[in-house]
């Protein structure tokens, strides 16, 4: 192999045991054709709604070099187009390029998981250790699930320093075999929270399943928790079982990285931190308590790893939000300039409490407003009704002048609030695109937010396509 390739045709025959031609190098790996880049090699996944096999010549036209191909399907339309490399199961294959990219890498490995924070966490500790060597590699957007993960591994060249990688889940049991093959030499939980309830009966169950993300851990390795959680103990015992050391962060004076002050802005925050008794100040170029959170877990994550908090510190300052999880963006709009907060990706009761927070601590002029708009948060089972109610006092003192919002679950907030506080409940996100773009005026700040089924983000999309130039 070529040292530009990531994989050889040769390498991927012997890994996959497929059958086909090897005189191809592939520059990455790809299971959906709408990111996929020349010289990748194309994975045709099944899934519930789609099939990757009927996109197989959309991969060949995009400049895929190769498809792992299921042999039935191979049989049955003649192996037309590209290169196809027939394989009994091509998520397997996937599996095994993964376990292999694993075990040909001298890189240290981190997995991340836990309620919230996760990708924000994994993408902060991959951008601080991007500052101290190119050769960080880090899981793309969400990829945490069971495709996501071994896909991510698949990615990961074989000279890199570090690998991060997002684990999630839905029910227990779902993180052990993504854990066994990351086999992290670092695992990080960032915190227990309601998210997903619809499929456990107690938190205890969901602390148990975050901490499924030790059973992977190599001999040696360090398990980095948050001790100011609720579930810190559950999680603590959970790791030493394991054999793992415990790193902690957190406010708590007995945390290894602690977090010793902070000065929240509107943009930004500094923040002093010890660790182990050194002190460290850096500035934070995120608004929000939770990424100052964040920011101690990607310390312990790299105290963990050998590397000085000092060393990584000033990369903070650059520090960028993920799209569509707190993304900040001034919108040149016909009534004025208002500041537009996209937090649509996703949501749950944590991290919903979170963005409200950091919105109420956003500067607004007499006469502006902070403006929610927000959706259902999806997953949380028979209590869903009293988490989306829960949201009323931390609205309330947040200082938010106005709610709008869509879903059936968030029409008991709605409902809830006192009349001046209520801008409208529209039928789903679409109309309240349209009903929210009719009341901006210059100075307000408005966030987005719900789970991403609710697709949030066309309230984004439409108040960006009304921006005036001239105006921003």
């Amino acid at each position: 192999m070529s040292a530009q390739a990531l994989w050889s045709g040769k390498a991927v025959l012997e890994v996959t045991g497929g059958i086909g031609a090897a005189r191809w190098n592939a520059q990455g790996v790809s299971i959906d054709t709408r990111t996929l880049k020349p010289d990748d090699l194309f994975v045709a996944l099944k899934g519930e709604h789609h099939d990757g096999h009927g996109f197989i010549n959309d991969a060949f036209a995009e400049g895929a070099v190769a498809a792992l191909v299921d042999r039935s399907h191979h049989r049955a339309n003649g192996g037309t187009g590209g290169d196809h490399i027939q394989v009994a199961n091509p998520l397997q294959a996937l599996a095994n390029l993964a376990a292999h990219a694993r075990a040909r890498t001298s890189a240290k490995i981190v997995a991340v998981t836990g309620s919230v924070g996760k990708t924000g966490t994994k993408n902060a500790l991959g951008h601080v250790l991007s500052s101290l060597t190119p050769k960080t590699h880090a899981s793309a957007l969400s990829h945490n699930n069971q495709w996501g993960v071994p896909l991510s591994l698949a990615r990961l060249p074989a000279d890199a320093n570090f690998g991060i990688f997002e684990v999630g889940m839905n029910r227990a049991g779902e993180i052990t075999p993504l854990s066994r093959l990351i086999a992290p030499d670092v695992a990080l939980v960032t915190t227990v929270q309601p998210a997903h309830t619809e499929f456990f009966n107690s938190m205890e169950e969901i602390a148990d399943a975050k901490a499924e993300i030790f059973n992977g851990l190599r001999q040696g390795g360090v398990a980095v928790l948050g001790c100011d959680d609720a579930w810190f103990g559950r999680l603590n015992n959970a790791a030493k079982r394991a054999g793992a050391k415990v790193i902690t962060f957190g406010k708590s004076q007995n945390a290894d990285i602690r977090l010793a002050g902070a000065e929240e802005g509107g943009e930004s925050s500094r923040v002093e931190a010890e660790v182990e008794g050194v002190r460290v100040k850096y500035t934070l170029g995120v608004p929000g308590s939770h990424w100052i959170g964040n920011s101690l877990a990607v310390l312990a994550c790299c105290h963990a790893l050998g590397i000085n908090a000092k060393d990584v510190a000033p990369a903070f300052a650059s520090l960028q939000v993920p799209s569509g999880r707190g993304t900040r963006r001034k919108i040149g709009h016909k009534n004025g300039n208002i500041l537009l907060i996209d937090e649509s990706y996703n949501a749950n009761p944590a991290s919903m409490e979170a963005a409200i927070v950091t919105l109420g601590k956003h500067p607004v002029e007499a006469s502006a407003r902070r403006i929610l708009a927000l959706g259902d948060m999806f997953e949380l089972g028979d209590d869903a009704k009293q988490w989306h109610l829960s949201l009323l006092p931390v609205i309330k003192d947040a200082g938010i002048n106005l709610v709008f919002s869509c879903g059936e679950q968030m029409r008991h907030l709605f409902d809830a609030l006192p009349s001046e506080m209520q801008g409208k409940h529209c039928s789903d996100a679409a109309v309240l695109a349209q009903t929210l773009e009719g009341v901006l005026r210059d100075g307000d700040a408005v966030m987005v937010k719900g789970s991403n089924g609710m697709g949030m983000k066309c309230i984004i999309k439409h108040i960006e396509s009304k921006s005036v130039e001239g105006k921003e």
